[in-house]
């Protein structure tokens, strides 16, 4: 075998492994998430969440967005990708978000397990009711 077609066989041996290997990780992930919603909705209490903070990462301009929330006196964060409509969100220029409340979902058995409802702000709601579906909680 030649050098040259050496290394192009090198070459795509690397970038099938390249690909094999994000591949693995995205499905890894989806797997994850798939746990955690079903860890959640099979046992658990609700709480109200505050936005920590929003980014765009990658070329693609994922948005994520970090919440907290407190059970027994612990506070837990949770890192999720959000819809495009929280891009600018905690900018300084607007800041419409970073203020923001939505209710949570927590595991009973693992309150660092938890599920965001992203559809209603709770701010300045006094007393709000809890949503009749689980439906908008990811």
């Amino acid at each position: 075998m030649e050098e040259s077609e050496r290394k192009i066989k090198y070459a795509r041996i690397t970038v099938y492994a390249f690909f094999a290997i994000i591949i693995a990780s995205i499905v890894i992930y989806t797997l994850n998430e798939i746990r955690i919603k079903k860890m959640v909705l099979n046992n658990y209490k609700t709480t109200i969440a505050y936005v920590e903070d929003v980014g765009v990462v990658g070329i693609e301009s994922n948005v994520f967005l970090t919440y907290s929330y407190i059970v027994n006196n612990v506070k837990y964060e949770r890192t999720i990708q959000a819809p495009y409509e929280f891009e600018d969100c905690c900018e300084p220029k607007t800041n419409k978000c970073c203020t923001a409340k939505y209710w949570v979902i927590y595991s009973i058995n693992k309150p660092d397990k938890s599920l965001i409802n992203l559809t209603i702000d709770l701010q300045g709601i006094k007393n709000p009711i809890f949503p009749e579906s689980l439906d908008y909680f990811n």
